[in-house]
């Protein structure tokens, strides 16, 4: 749907925080392009309304025409994310890095392609730190290309140009890998969401022979960080279909485990390591296993301590329903009944500030 005729605009616009709105005008009044009364006066009309309505916004803008507040509507939306996107580089890997690639692009397209690859050598670094393997096979066939079209001196450097190669070829592998692995993940989650747990051994069979039927062509072979996470993650949600707790929290823990293995991940991807949380903590508390459930709920707490400045939205919100899941079962844990009912007023709360992401 076109973003001049769906309420994409107001909702992006109601996400922003002051900061986020505060650098857009600074950015928005530098464009050229911008220099359009009505870019701003649409921007804040919809900031100060509650519900998207072109009427009002074409009733306080008497010159403005409906083709004309489509068009700026159009553009508005996209110079938000421009301004999102020069805000939020920094603090996301994943635009950096495509940022170098494209700096890179540029560069070889000006034949400048020396200065291409030190760029493309920058992002790789980037890419490996943080375990970004799409991104990284990218950078490695821009290496290829241009070293194949090229003259670049680099097979005067010993080995660089085969450890390409061979890095790529690797890389190939892997990221096929990871992608089955994903695959496998939608495919018993879908399982799950479709059916529910099992109900008899009717269903257990079914359920146990469609997961390893389709993890047969899954390579067990995994030596990246998210191809372990995905594999013990497929393993979870497929014994916590069947109502296996022992070896849900068996591979539950390696999920956890393995970002503990790799702190610097759990800043780098936040939600996926809460999500693995919350599924350890949930069968502990299934299994009334009251130490373990002790010892990762304050591994819970700590992370949040430690790491919610750095959140952004979707993170918080994932933190509301798994946090506020684990507290109310550590107060059912402790016998603290009352606590949980005195917690209604803050959920409340949460679930209106979050309530157009919250799932359904």
């Amino acid at each position: 749907m076109p973003i001049a005729k769906s309420d994409q605009l107001f909702h992006l616009i109601k996400s922003l925080d002051k900061a986020e709105k505060r650098n857009f005008k600074l950015y928005a009044r530098r464009l050229d392009s911008n220099k359009n009364p009505f870019f701003i006066q649409v921007f804040d009309i919809i900031d100060k309304s509650r519900s998207s309505d072109d009427l009002q916004i074409l009733k306080k803008l008497p010159d403005l025409t409906p083709a004309k507040l489509s068009n700026i509507k159009r553009h508005l939306y996209g110079q938000i994310l421009t301004s999102l996107r020069l805000i939020h580089s920094s603090k996301d890997p994943s635009i950096q890095i495509r940022e170098q690639i494209d700096h890179s692009q540029i560069l070889y397209g000006k034949g400048l392609y020396l200065q291409s690859l030190k760029i493309l050598d920058r992002a790789r670094a980037l890419a490996q730190k943080a375990n970004n393997d799409i991104l990284l096979f990218e950078i490695l066939e821009r290496e290829k290309l241009i070293e194949s079209r090229h003259i670049t001196r680099s097979r005067k450097i010993k080995g660089k140009v085969e450890d390409l190669i061979d890095t790529s070829s690797e890389l190939k592998q892997s990221i096929s890998n990871a992608s089955d692995l994903t695959n496998l993940n939608l495919k018993i989650h879908g399982l799950y969401i479709k059916k529910g747990h099992v109900r008899n051994d009717m269903d257990k069979d079914f359920a146990k022979d469609y997961f390893f039927s389709n993890l047969q062509w899954v390579s067990r072979a995994t030596s990246g960080f998210f191809e372990t996470v995905s594999l013990h993650q497929a393993y979870v949600w497929y014994y916590y279909t069947c109502l296996d707790f022992p070896m849900c929290y068996k591979h539950a823990k390696i999920w956890v485990d393995t970002f503990e293995d790799h702190p610097i991940m759990k800043g780098k991807d936040p939600d996926l390591y809460l999500r693995g949380l919350h599924y350890l903590l949930t069968i502990l508390f299934y299994m009334d296993h009251k130490d373990g459930f002790r010892k990762y709920f304050r591994k819970l707490n700590q992370f949040y301590e430690s790491h919610q400045k750095e959140w952004n939205d979707t993170t918080r919100m994932i933190y509301f329903i798994y946090g506020h899941n684990a507290k109310i079962n550590n107060h059912f844990i402790k016998g603290e009944f009352q606590e949980v009912c005195d917690m209604t007023v803050e959920i409340k709360e949460h679930i209106s500030k979050f309530e157009g992401s919250l799932d359904r």
